[in-house]
């Protein structure tokens, strides 16, 4: 399942469709898409997703108009993956979809 926050993030919104949501039952990975270069999912969803054994990832954009803002964030490629991990250990949720052309961009800013 993929929960797409286009617009931005509305904790009410996440709640709300939390709280309504049934199919868990046919999620075998959870994604938060939120349309950021970096979006790591709220606690809430880590919680739930994790109340039924799913892992829940956060979405890593590696795409768009902005390709110096790409090389920064990956430029260092250790460093990135580092700091991608540190997030996922400090707030709990199981990793990253990397979003991205099907070139390989990575080796681009490398």
């Amino acid at each position: 399942a993929c929960h797409d926050c286009r617009g931005g993030y509305n904790p009410l919104a996440d709640d709300e469709y939390l709280n309504c949501f049934r199919g868990w039952e046919a999620v075998d990975v959870f994604v938060y898409f939120g349309h950021r270069r970096v979006s790591m999912p709220p606690r809430v969803w880590v919680e739930a997703c994790h109340a039924r054994s799913l892992p829940c990832l956060g979405t890593l954009i590696v795409e768009g108009d902005a390709p110096s803002e790409v090389g920064a964030l990956l430029g260092d490629m250790d460093a990135s993956v580092e700091k991608l991990c540190a997030l996922c250990d400090h707030y709990g949720f199981d990793g990253w979809l990397a979003r991205g052309p099907s070139r390989n961009l990575l080796g681009t800013f490398s």
